[in-house]
């Protein structure tokens, strides 16, 4: 949940704070469409856009760089929404690479997650 707080006239949001993902942890997407994998020369770039404001390309889009060996669990992640996915079933991660991506990509919104 998103708590919305008003004084002096003004409203911001502040984002929930999270609890470090485990293994039983399920997330997907945030919104369908906010991120794609491109691949390099050696590596995978997730490419997201999920800081924009309201102005249209107000921002412009971010990029996360990986090794190859991540190819597959972001394009797990990309191609199941609007299911959910378990941390531990990200293909080709061992479990602290795959805590650390899901906790890299829920900071940066790219990612929500849920306990089971």
């Amino acid at each position: 949940a998103v708590v919305s707080t008003q004084s002096t006239g003004s409203r911001f949001t502040q984002p929930p704070t999270l609890d470090p993902p485990t293994s039983d942890t399920l997330v997907r997407l945030t919104t369908p469409y906010c991120a794609r994998v491109v691949k390099g020369d050696g590596i995978v770039s997730l490419r997201f856009s999920t800081s924009n404001s309201r102005v249209y390309r107000e921002i412009g889009e971010q990029q996360l760089d990986y090794d190859e060996s991540f190819e597959e669990a972001l394009s797990l992640l990309i191609n199941s929404y609007p299911k959910w996915t378990p941390v531990q079933s990200l293909p080709n991660m061992d479990p602290e690479d795959g805590l650390g991506l899901v906790e890299e990509l829920t900071e940066a919104q790219i990612l929500e997650s849920k306990e089971k």
